[in-house]
């Protein structure tokens, strides 16, 4: 059985929380398979749609009904509804809204010419560029091009992480210590939105630069760290 992976759909997976994991999942002859939603060919189906008018948009899953959607949200998700967690059914973007379309059209631009190498590194062509945008494997045929979609299918050129923030609670659920961070992105290569397109010169064995900033608590506030991903 073959897993299918694209572009549309990793985002489809993170927006849409009770979301089809393997085209298995879809049952009855009036819903559409992933690829033909993903492709444009279909409408995105409601909840409503998938769970045959059990389940609609604005329902409140939570442990008592969890079982009407089990199928399709991730084992995970299922086992925090299961402990407490409440999902409230909403309304989804389609794939298209989901992905920049600079990045959908770099995708289909650079169709057909990814090339990995042993150690699984994406080139575009027999080159010897590395890959300039886009998922490199539009439908996976294996693992490792699953993989490399993964890390050279970044959407964002640039990207800033709000501050976030965790809070440690104890056993009576009293918050007892907390910290912050922020976090900021850079993609040097596969650019698609941002020039230099496709990869910043000089940098040509770099994917990705991160530093994160301690910004709480104050014995660790200034305190960052810079991380490069290398091809």
């Amino acid at each position: 059985m073959k897993i299918y992976k694209t572009g549309n759909l990793v985002i489809v997976l993170f927006a849409f929380i009770f979301t089809l994991l393997l085209p298995g999942a879809l049952i009855g002859a009036d819903i559409p398979s992933i690829k033909d939603v993903v492709e444009g060919k279909a409408k995105l189906p409601t909840i409503e749609d998938l769970t045959g008018g059990k389940v609609k948009i604005g329902d409140m899953i939570d442990k008592n009904n969890v079982e009407l959607v089990k199928e399709y949200i991730t084992p995970g998700v299922y086992e925090s509804v299961k402990r407490g967690m409440v999902l409230r059914m909403g309304t989804q973007l389609s794939p298209d809204k989901l992905n920049p379309k600079a990045f959908r059209e770099a995708t289909e631009r650079n169709r057909g010419k990814a090339v990995m190498d042993k150690n699984g590194a994406v080139y575009y062509g027999k080159t010897g560029i590395i890959w300039p945008g886009g998922y490199p494997f539009p439908w996976t045929e294996n693992g490792l091009e699953a993989l490399a979609n993964h890390t050279y299918g970044v959407v964002w050129d640039t990207w800033y992480g709000l501050p976030a923030f965790l809070w440690y609670v104890n056993s009576k659920g009293k918050i007892y210590k907390t910290s912050g961070q922020e976090v900021m992105y850079v993609k040097y290569s596969g650019r698609t939105l941002l020039p230099p397109l496709g990869l910043i010169p000089g940098y040509d064995n770099i994917l990705i630069k991160k530093i994160s900033l301690s910004t709480s608590p104050r014995e660790l506030k200034g305190l960052g760290q810079l991380t490069e991903r290398h091809v």
